[in-house]
């Protein structure tokens, strides 16, 4: 009944905005304020250690209640609205010609639909979702607050935390993890409502919005996040939702407040989901000042300016105060080892072109290892010519070398086809007439693209941290070819090409196989020694099996250790590595201590945790140790 309420109040939101606008922008909107509403929840809660149950029951049934009360006394226009949205949903069916209402169908029924059940029917499972999206949420249960407490797996306390925050309220409504997925699956939902609303404004008619559409929901990183707990693909749809707003602010002057409140809270939550976010949004933000100063009086100016620096100190502000306090910096960056922050030590121009080089690598990689050799050759070969290695310790993250790791899944899945797309279309650009806004438009992209490779150090998985710009750069081409491509043939054939790349990410995930593993067909044409492992497809996993699926390894040892501990042994001192599956301990010891168990780290001397989340060592009564991906009870 709980997880029915946080529905009913979210559909109510829902609906309360589609009284103002379209299906479309309504849903970009509740989706926003829905975060929003969640995160006070978490950081209002925490004050007195009241983040229960009790209390995220009670605050959402009061944002029902006002919800009902503004339906209520909209009740007329309710009914005007929904006569409205029909008619949209009708003009926008009638507006796609033969083929493009087959593509639409077979994109909803082969992609949209398989994602949601994927995301709703099988728990989280990928590694960060183990190792610290999934345990954090946890751990602030537990502590009924979101405050630092002891851990070893430091990114549970540094990192963004606003889609764990979401997570937490659905996780405490639910009682289960059932709907953790879900927030990341609203997110491609709202990527593809915001791309769509994005193209409309800038001139692109029904079916070029659709084909625009189908490009960006093909982007295999995009798919393969879909239904995970990652957080890249919610920060790129609220730095989406940012420029949406943005563009709808600067030739729409009718609702220009209401954008501007939705411009400062995208902007705001897409920082607290990953800091990534400011980069890319800097350049559009001074454009967007710009704007301001242009257009309106002083007075106004100042009204809009300090609106949306209020709301950015809501949002911001208390975790960036709770950094400084427990960690000594925003980033805490002095709480990790030597050269295992991701943060860059020192701005160096060849540091940035190195990164740029390997991060250009990374997109274009595919998981053929003849490719990913000659692409590595190439990379080697551009180094000579920086002045660098591609394997600079100071520039790499924790010093390790340079390599091309394609596994297909959601941390480093690249896209040849999207790359190829991009080259395409920027030729098309050089060939017709240069205006200023291509030249301002490709300049934002290779600034933002420069900016975040000198501020941060190089990773294998640092691609994904480029999604939403990535995100933008693909809407960009999409605009650029539907403007210049007119020939029908050409853009069908194009449907279908890209509808055809997305399939892959859908069927073959390796951590949901709704056909097979992808790894292990490669396996089967080369006959390795392998075949054992992966061979099971998403219908014959249980669901224990499903939490191991990228670590199946490690299901039997971590079985056994809890086969052998007994109820009472109950209060679990943990000691694990960085980047432990933590969260499986939390789902086995659900399973075998429910309701009654305790979870939790000494303190190690790297920070300060909240003084009511840490326990003395006699408090505990078992201690796990994992040492090298194996996990033991010690005595």
């Amino acid at each position: 009944m709980a997880i029915l309420l946080i529905f009913l109040t979210a559909l109510f939101i829902f609906f309360g905005f589609a009284l103002r606008s379209n299906i479309r922008h309504a849903f970009i909107q509740s989706f926003i304020v829905f975060s929003f509403i969640a995160y006070l929840f978490c950081e209002l809660f925490s004050i007195k250690n009241a983040l229960t149950t009790s209390n995220i029951i009670v605050g959402w049934a009061l944002v029902l209640i006002v919800s009902c009360f503004y339906l209520f006394r909209m009740r007329v226009l309710l009914q005007v609205r929904f006569a409205e949205i029909k008619s949209n949903l009708n003009n926008g069916w009638i507006g796609l010609d033969s083929f493009s209402k087959k593509i639409a169908c077979v994109i909803l029924l082969f992609i949209v639909l398989p994602l949601f059940l994927l995301a709703i029917c099988i728990p989280p499972n990928n590694w960060d979702s183990m190792a610290y999206h999934m345990p954090r949420v946890m751990h602030w249960i537990q502590d009924k607050n979101i405050y630092p407490y002891p851990t070893h797996i430091y990114r549970q306390v540094l990192t963004s935390p606003l889609s764990e925050y979401v997570i937490l309220n659905l996780q405490v409504l639910s009682g289960s993890d059932t709907f953790a997925n879900l927030f990341q699956y609203f997110a491609f939902v709202g990527i593809v409502f915001v791309v769509s609303l994005m193209t409309q404004l800038m001139g692109v008619k029904i079916k070029g919005q659709l084909f625009i559409v189908l490009l960006v929901i093909s982007i295999p990183m995009i798919l393969f996040q879909s239904t995970t707990t990652q957080t890249d693909l919610l920060a790129t749809c609220f730095f989406m939702a940012f420029v949406y707003f943005t563009i709808a602010f600067s030739k729409n002057h009718r609702n220009d407040f209401n954008n501007m409140l939705f411009i400062a809270l995208s902007l705001s939550l897409g920082i607290l989901t990953k800091y990534n976010v400011a980069i890319f949004a800097f350049p559009i933000a001074l454009y967007l000042l710009w704007h301001l100063l242009k257009t309106y009086k002083p007075k106004k100016v100042i009204c809009f300016t300090a609106t949306a620096l209020l709301i950015a100190a809501v949002v911001l502000m208390p975790f960036i105060a709770q950094n400084i306090h427990y960690f000594g910096s925003v980033t805490g960056q002095g709480v990790f080892d030597n050269n295992a922050s991701i943060i860059s030590d020192q701005l160096s121009i060849r540091y940035m072109l190195s990164n740029n080089v390997k991060l250009l690598a990374d997109f274009v990689s595919v998981p053929v290892d003849a490719f990913n050799k000659l692409i590595h050759n190439a990379v080697t070969g551009t180094h000579k010519l920086i002045g660098i290695s591609e394997n600079e310790p100071g520039n790499n993250w924790a010093g390790e070398p340079f390599i091309i790791n394609n596994h297909l899944n959601e941390d480093t899945a690249g896209s040849l086809f999207h790359f190829g797309w991009i080259v395409i279309s920027l030729l098309v650009v050089f060939r017709s007439k240069f205006s200023k806004k291509h030249l301002l438009s490709l300049l934002y992209f290779v600034f933002s693209f420069s900016l975040f490779s000198l501020l941060f150090r190089y990773s294998a998985f640092n691609f994904r941290l480029l999604l939403p710009l990535v995100t933008l750069l693909i809407v960009a081409c999409g605009y650029i070819l539907c403007k210049a491509v007119v020939n029908t043939k050409w853009v069908n054939g194009l449907m279908v090409l890209f509808f055809l790349v997305a399939l892959l990410p859908v069927y073959f995930n390796r951590a949901k196989p709704i056909i097979a593993d992808p790894f292990y067909l490669k396996r089967v044409l080369s006959h390795s020694s392998k075949l054992a492992l992966g061979n099971k497809s998403l219908f014959k996993r249980s669901k224990i099996d499903h939490y191991f699926a990228q670590n199946p390894g490690l299901q039997s040892n971590l079985v056994a250790v809890f086969d052998s501990l007994n109820p009472a042994q109950n209060r679990i001192l943990l000691s694990s590595e960085f980047d432990s599956y933590e969260y499986l301990v939390w789902v086995l010891a659900k399973d075998k201590m429910q309701p009654n168990f305790y979870i939790g780290y000494l303190p190690n001397g790297k920070y300060q945790s909240h003084a009511s989340n840490v326990e003395p060592a006699f408090f505990y009564n078992t201690k796990l140790v994992d040492f090298k991906s194996h996990w033991s009870i010690i005595k």
